[in-house]
C-alpha cells in the first residue's frame, strides 16, 4: 500500500470520491493493483479542527487498517503518525483508542517541550470526548431512531 496510498495531505482542498460503507470514511483516493486483489483506500474523518486519516485495505469479508496519521485542519501539518502492524484488522474501536493514545501523548510532550502546565487527565477527557463523537455519534443516533421507530423507545 505504501507505493499506491502514501499517507499525505492529498485530499486538501479537494472533494471526496466516495464513503465507504465498511467504516464510515470519506473516501479520496481509492486503487486495486490487480483484480480480485485488496482495494487500497485513504479516508478521512473532520472532526474538532483535526482531519484524521486512515489508510485501509477492503477485501473480501475483511478490513484491514495500514496507516494513520492525525493532521491539523487549518494548516494541514501533520501532528502525529501512527505505526500499524500490518494484518491489523480494522474497527472504528481501535484506530479511535490508537489515535486517542498518540494524539495524548504527542500533546503532552509537546507542552514538555514548550514549558506548559497540562493535566494530563483533563486531555484524555476531552480528547477521548471529541472522538468518541467523530467515530460513534452517528451509529448512536441511527440505534435510537431505530429504536423509536420499531417502538423500543416512547418518543416524548
Amino acid at each position: 500500500m505504501e507505493n499506491e496510498l502514501a499517507l499525505q495531505p492529498i485530499f486538501m482542498g479537494q472533494k471526496p470520491i466516495g464513503i465507504s460503507a465498511s467504516t464510515g470514511l470519506n473516501l479520496y483516493q481509492s486503487v486495486q493493483r490487480r483484480p480480485n486483489d485488496f482495494i487500497y483506500s485513504l479516508g478521512v474523518r473532520d472532526t474538532h479542527g483535526l482531519l484524521i486519516v486512515e489508510g485501509i485495505a477492503e477485501g473480501t469479508g475483511c478490513t484491514l487498517l495500514c496507516g494513520i496519521q492525525v493532521r491539523d485542519k487549518e494548516t494541514g501539518k501533520e501532528i502525529c503518525s501512527i505505526p500499524v502492524e500490518r494484518g491489523t484488522k480494522y474497527s472504528r474501536q481501535f484506530v479511535m483508542e490508537m489515535v486517542h493514545q498518540h494524539l495524548c501523548a504527542t500533546i503532552a510532550e509537546a507542552a514538555i517541550k514548550g514549558g506548559k502546565a497540562i493535566d494530563r487527565m483533563d486531555v484524555e477527557a476531552q480528547v477521548a470526548e471529541m472522538l468518541d463523537d467523530c467515530y460513534f455519534a452517528a451509529s448512536r443516533k441511527a440505534a435510537l431512531s431505530w429504536a423509536e421507530r420499531v417502538g423500543i423507545i416512547k418518543i416524548n
